[in-house]
């Protein structure tokens, strides 16, 4: 498997697929990209890349050095990289000073609807009509590429220092059928309802379970013998 530097070489097969299917991802981007600039629109894209969760282990993925995995609340199930390109995006950093950089700002996946929409010219007033959970994070994300010492006010300066608009977060808030489960990021600290088995575990034993049961019965049993929970304080 000819993929770059994700480990082609590992004995590990489902590690060796998984790196496959990562090069046939940037295979199909690269086109779409080419596509977009041999039409003349990468000037007026902004370009989203991301992932809803982390790797799984058990599928060849690796979250190293986070702990944790898809279907768990630590760091490694719900903290993923994301990239944010495009010509219109490209314009807006050099416009502001700034060139291309890794941002390690709080930013919730229901931002992106709220950003996206914010540049496409829908108004704050109307994002706010529209009672979006999430927040446009724009010009958060584009001055956060000016170096230091090249703000054009001290107002850049105060929101690139903030790093973005979020210091709070809800991961995932649950219904009792999958334990309670959730998470919440406040700042530096974050506090897990962690279901036993995890969601996952559960996803399987439900598939399981309806092929020679109810579905109106998995509820109650799930909540009465399988799911319980526990809760934990950190600082990621």
């Amino acid at each position: 498997v000819e993929s770059g530097g994700c480990e082609a070489a590992t004995a590990n097969r489902d590690r060796q697929k998984l790196c496959g299917m990562v090069h046939e991802a940037d295979h199909h981007v690269g086109s779409l990209v080419g596509e977009l600039r041999a039409r003349g629109d990468w000037p007026s894209t902004v370009f989203v890349f991301l992932s809803d969760n982390g790797a799984s282990a058990s599928f060849g993925g690796s979250n190293r050095p986070l702990r944790g995995e898809k279907g768990q609340y630590w760091e490694g199930g719900v903290r993923a990289p994301a990239l944010l390109a495009g010509g219109h995006t490209e314009h807006a950093l050099q416009a502001a000073g700034g060139r291309a950089y890794v941002s390690r700002a709080l930013m919730h996946v229901t931002d992106v609807t709220a950003t996206l929409l914010a540049v496409a010219g829908v108004a704050p007033a109307a994002l706010a009509a529209k009672g979006l959970d999430g927040v446009d994070q724009w010009d958060a994300l584009v001055v956060g590429g000016v170096p230091a010492g090249k703000y054009r006010s001290a107002a850049d300066a105060a929101v690139a220092d903030a790093g973005a608009r979020r210091s709070e977060l809800l991961i995932n808030a649950n219904s009792a059928l999958f334990g309670g489960g959730g998470a919440l990021r406040l700042g530096r600290f974050k506090y897990m309802e962690v279901p036993e088995p995890n969601e996952d575990a559960i996803y399987w034993h439900t598939l399981a379970w309806l092929q020679t049961h109810r579905a109106a019965d998995f509820a109650a049993l799930l909540s009465r013998d399988v799911c319980s929970s526990a809760w934990t304080i950190f600082s990621p």
